[in-house]
């Protein structure tokens, strides 16, 4: 897998390349160690072929614990292939919407 990484100030955008196999995730989670405390989007849209959807909930569910988002980016036909409780949207303007959200909510619960 071959991930392009860019920096906004709020959040990490990461492009995979046609492809997302089991052995991504080990290059992922040390990614996402090196670049701790930041919000994620992990945009798919272009992958034709995916596996390792259960690595990819297990580091949402980390990230949560972190009190991080971390948002999947997918084409509308690849919807159905993850599990309702996972943070997947059509849209880059649905994910920044998402990671804004998760914020507004950390904001409430600490209040």
């Amino acid at each position: 897998m071959s991930l392009k990484l860019n920096k906004d100030n709020d959040y990490l955008l990461m492009n995979t390349a046609k492809r997302l196999g089991h052995r991504a995730s080990a290059a992922l989670k040390q990614l996402l160690d090196a670049e701790e405390g930041k919000h994620v989007i992990l945009d798919l849209s272009v992958c034709n072929a995916l596996a390792g959807i259960e690595t990819l909930h297990d580091l949402q569910r980390e990230s949560m614990d972190a009190n991080q988002s971390f948002i999947i980016l997918v084409g509308l036909e690849q919807m159905g292939q993850f599990d309702e409780d996972m943070a997947v949207v059509p849209s880059m303007t649905e994910a920044i919407d998402w990671i804004e959200m998760d914020d507004m909510q950390r904001q409430l619960m600490t209040d």
